[in-house]
């Protein structure tokens, strides 16, 4: 009875510390519990010595089913986090780890090396693993907000066990969705979130096509050298809710103001630079590997690479696909 005691007080001591900070842990949902909205840059040197302590402090299957804090998921040496599904679509992208965990989705094994970019479609089966000696951490985006508003979120756990059985090895999906793929899915369009493929983009080859392009010069004034992950099935947006992004910024570049309609987030892959937002009464978010910040819908933003040797390279995930599908987007330059 005292352990379990002095287990609480660390975890209401740890959210205590949380709340201080303006972070949020999964745990603690509840109508009182809020994230901080105004414009900022959540420091890796911030959020990473906590996400290890929540590994030490947040029992996974105890106090959370998943240990997601701050928009980041840790799972640690040896952990199994269980299999389950839910309407929300889900993205992660591999911040921290040593290649040997993995996530299986509808039973294909999809391996978590930094960098790399793994989807799961709505209501797709999926648990994480993790047999190897390092911590893995990977930033976290679902839907959830959009489900919950259209109150059409459902759960359901993986029937009488944990984990699900790997069937299909690492990129089945991917080549089944490939240049050559079953004359049944040519010309396929999505009836569904559900008929996206779960699939893994591995950041050698995102890295491999930036800088393809940066040779051949094609790039944009306004976001650098861009590319987007796109949809197996229809060549499209990521996900029909979402779209995830990768630009390099080349040394000492600076981008060009515009402002769109979506909200969008970032993760710092490498280097070291800022953002500017808006035109008057402007903001700068300094920003170095591994930080993360978010820029709200029709907000005027521009970056600039400090490095005049190095290109920093931004992963980006926004909400955009929901505007265009309603006909709302909107996009201005300066």
């Amino acid at each position: 009875m005292a352990q379990s005691t002095d287990s609480q007080e660390r975890l209401e001591a740890f959210n205590e510390k949380l709340r201080r900070l303006g972070i949020f842990g999964y745990w603690m949902r509840s109508g009182r519990e809020q994230r901080q909205t105004e414009p900022s840059v959540l420091k890796w040197s911030t959020i990473y010595p906590l996400l290890l302590e929540a590994g030490e402090v947040v029992r996974l299957g105890g106090e959370a089913f998943r240990r997601n804090m701050g928009g980041y998921q840790i799972v640690m040496p040896g952990e199994h986090a269980a299999a389950h599904r839910h309407t929300a679509s889900a993205m992660r992208f591999i911040v921290v780890g040593d290649g040997s965990a993995y996530t299986t989705t509808n039973g294909e094994q999809m391996f978590m090396e930094p960098g790399d970019l793994l989807v799961q479609p709505s209501f797709g089966w999926h648990d994480h693993s993790n047999p190897g000696e390092e911590p893995v951490i990977w930033m976290d985006m679902l839907d959830t907000s959009l489900i919950q508003t259209l109150e059409v979120e459902f759960r359901e756990e993986w029937p009488g066990a944990d984990q699900q059985p790997v069937t299909h090895p690492e990129g089945f999906h991917a080549q089944l969705y490939g240049m050559v793929r079953p004359a049944r899915l040519i010309g396929s369009q999505l009836g569904s979130p559900q008929d996206s493929p779960p699939v893994t983009y591995k950041f050698r080859d995102a890295r491999k096509t930036l800088e393809l392009m940066a040779a051949e010069e094609e790039f944009d004034p306004y976001d650098g050298v861009l590319l987007e992950y796109a949809n197996p099935a229809t060549g499209g947006h990521t996900l029909p809710t979402m779209c995830a992004r990768l630009q390099m910024l080349r040394p000492g570049e600076a981008t060009r103001p515009h402002r769109h309609t979506g909200g969008v987030r970032y993760h710092v892959v490498q280097g070291q630079g800022a953002s500017i937002l808006d035109l008057e009464s402007s903001k700068e978010l300094a920003w170095e590997d591994h930080d993360s910040f978010h820029i709200s819908s029709w907000h005027w933003h521009q970056h600039r690479n400090r490095s005049k040797t190095e290109p920093a390279i931004l992963f980006s995930i926004s909400d955009s696909p929901i505007a265009e599908a309603f006909g709302f987007y909107r996009e201005e330059k300066g």
